[in-house]
């Protein structure tokens, strides 16, 4: 009877030991992600991919920042769409994919949710906002509105069709050179987009 408690006693220290292990490892990560994702980015990306530059200019930015949520986790990532080329272009020409109820963002980790293209995306993601935009002829930018709307939004999942993958159909359908087969935080997204775009017709 003693021995069967001090081993049940052994256990519950080992669980207990364990417990504390992990608690102290999400806590690390969480404090590492707090300030890592709030350094600054680099400089805003602009590459022209026109092939003819006497065509008119469109705008196509691909944006991500910290969520619109009070600690940013973890992150947010959409398109904005604009006629010109403007230093704040409005809020009504930014789209990103986001699951349809607040609370299946913890459920879309483990299964696919109902998802939808949220309208005003730029109005509420902005906090250490980095972008990369795409100077485009119209007959390119109306090419991703159609694009856009194709997109489908029954089965958001977290990794693998969530906004960083809306991002990254809407970047590839534009002509951006696009990782393939990659998992990423909104904000690093954008910066392998910089690194992997930075050699096109540069702008600035």
């Amino acid at each position: 009877m003693i021995l069967g408690k001090i081993a049940f006693a052994g256990r519950v220290t080992k669980v207990g030991k364990a417990g504390a292990l992990i608690f102290s490892l999400l806590l690390a990560y969480t404090a590492w992600w707090a300030v890592w994702y709030r350094i600054p980015s680099s400089p805003s990306l602009t590459v022209d991919l026109r092939k003819d530059k006497t065509q008119s200019a469109r705008y196509i930015s691909f944006c991500a920042g910290l969520a619109s949520n009070p600690v940013g986790f973890p992150g947010h990532a959409y398109v904005n769409w604009s006629e010109k080329a403007d230093t704040l272009p409005p809020a009504s020409g930014s789209v990103g994919y986001i699951p349809q109820k607040f609370n299946d963002q913890v459920v879309s980790v483990f299964t696919t949710v109902p998802g939808m293209l949220h309208q005003n995306a730029l109005m509420y993601n902005q906090r250490n906002l980095d972008s990369v935009t795409a100077v485009v002829s119209p007959d390119t930018y109306n090419h991703t509105l159609l694009a856009r709307d194709l997109w489908g939004t029954s089965s958001f999942k977290a990794g693998s069709h969530d906004c960083v993958s809306f991002v990254l159909y809407i970047a590839k359908e534009t002509g951006l050179v696009v990782p393939e087969g990659r998992c990423f935080y909104p904000q690093d997204q954008i910066k392998v987009l910089k690194e992997m775009n930075c050699n096109q017709q540069f702008i600035k």
